[in-house]
């Protein structure tokens, strides 16, 4: 029987029986290249160098592909299971959020056999960086050169006696010379007199008395 048969095969059969093979390729939810049907169908007699039909199938009819470019992995992979694919992710380094989709094959607007497979493209996220040291600077600058280098900030405050470290810098986490991920936070540790305020510096006067003797 040509149908299920493979469409070369059909014609390679047609042919050994002396038959012309009338190709006509339709939309049908069998594999493509799969011959559908025949007409006249298998096992009825006909003439030699008679023409016989053979549908042959191109597959499922398409799928538009929905666009999940900007969407987290996790999202990107349920919308497109739920509209009946299948996903190839490829993770790459770049400027966008970790997991992030950043591209997708085939793209929006374009259409695919339903259970293929659609290729997307997932961000690592950016490099890792070092982080800059900041110890013993004012709070102002050292967040300054952090945000500088794509950090955010966070603060955390200590009691301090002395008012030379009075919104200094103190600590940090991560310390300087690790590697982070632009936009990851650093946290800083920074000095803060109590709110009755830190004690005066102490300064020592000398006094030198001179005692004269009179002869």
């Amino acid at each position: 029987p040509l149908k299920g048969s493979k469409s070369a095969d059909a014609i390679k059969a047609l042919r050994a029986a002396h038959l012309v093979p009338d190709v006509h390729e339709i939309t049908s939810g069998a594999a493509a290249d799969t011959v559908t049907a025949s007409d006249p169908p298998a096992g009825q007699q006909v003439a030699e160098g008679s023409k016989v039909r053979i549908n042959v199938s191109k597959g499922p009819t398409p799928v538009a592909v929905p666009n999940v470019v900007g969407k987290s992995i996790n999202d990107a992979t349920a919308t497109l299971n739920s509209s009946g694919f299948k996903v190839n992710p490829t993770y790459v380094d770049s400027d966008s959020p970790q997991n992030q989709v950043i591209d997708q094959s085939p793209g929006q607007n374009q259409t695919a056999p339903p259970h293929s497979t659609i290729d997307v493209t997932v961000s690592n996220g950016p490099q890792s960086v070092d982080v800059p040291d900041v110890r013993t600077l004012d709070v102002g600058t050292a967040a300054s050169q952090l945000q500088s280098a794509g950090f955010r900030v966070k603060f955390s405050y200590t009691t301090v006696t002395d008012p030379n470290q009075d919104q200094i810098v103190l600590d940090q986490n991560p310390e300087s010379g690790q590697q982070a991920k632009p936009g990851s936070t650093v946290t800083l540790v920074v000095g803060k007199c109590p709110s009755s305020g830190c004690p005066a510096a102490t300064t020592t006067d000398t006094t030198t008395t001179t005692t004269t003797t009179t002869p």
